[in-house]
């Protein structure tokens, strides 16, 4: 059935099919593919990016406007009686696929504050905190939260607190024990800081003289495998 439908298959999950394509003179047509059935989204401008929920039942996406940084972002919900109308949640969020992502099934925006130079940071349709930093992208475990704002420090938000860890911190990664690892004190000619790990309330040096800090997370987000070189 898709293959009637358009020439380009915009991205896919399991059954369900995200279809784009374009007749001469008439605007964009977009449809949704779930098994056999086809439902078409009252959306006439093109689709940015599409990303769909790890449970196959929701679809996130872009109502794309060329020349625009910022556009409309949707979710489209699949009901017992079939997928909903487009349903508009955000006009500020960058088109761009740091600014949407899933955790743990919750999914996770950022928008562009009108009165902050930063972000807000929205997990389930709720709101979190503002100044955020998109980059690096904010670490959510649990309940918590660990992100940068737009001094550079590093924040943590666990339960009805928040802590500055530190300020001037270059990069950091969260372990899955909910440990915080952080770089800072960098310096651009020897491309070098110093190395700390957070926990309790209690901050230790690891080490000196430390480029980055990589995780897995950060191989995924930007489609890199990590290597090993030596000579």
């Amino acid at each position: 059935m898709a293959d009637n439908v358009g020439n380009y298959k915009f991205d896919y999950l399991d059954d369900i099919g995200f279809y784009i394509f374009n007749l001469p003179s008439q605007p964009v047509k977009s449809y949704l593919v779930f098994g056999a059935d086809l439902t078409p989204l009252e959306i006439t401008a093109s689709l940015n990016y599409v990303l769909f929920a790890p449970d196959g039942l929701s679809v996130y996406f872009f109502e794309y406007v060329d020349g625009e940084t910022t556009n409309d972002l949707y979710a489209v919900h699949n009901a017992a009686d079939g997928f909903t109308e487009p349903i508009h949640l955000d006009s500020n969020v960058d088109n761009d696929i740091l600014s949407i992502w899933f955790v743990d099934n919750r999914f996770v925006f950022l928008s562009k504050n009108p009165v902050y130079s930063g972000y807000d940071l929205i997990v389930n349709w709720n709101f979190v905190t503002n100044n955020v930093q998109k980059l690096p992208r904010p670490e959510i475990i649990g309940d918590n939260v660990v992100y940068f704002d737009t001094n550079n420090s590093l924040i943590f938000i666990h339960g009805a607190n928040t802590d500055k860890i530190s300020e001037d911190v270059h990069s950091f990664c969260v372990t899955s024990a909910g440990d915080i690892v952080f770089l800072k004190d960098f310096s651009d000619s020897s491309n070098t800081g110093t190395l700390y790990h957070y926990k309790d309330g209690k901050r230790q040096k690891l080490a000196n003289d430390v480029s980055y800090v990589y995780t897995p997370k950060t191989f995924k987000i930007y489609g890199m495998k990590p290597f090993i070189y030596g000579w």
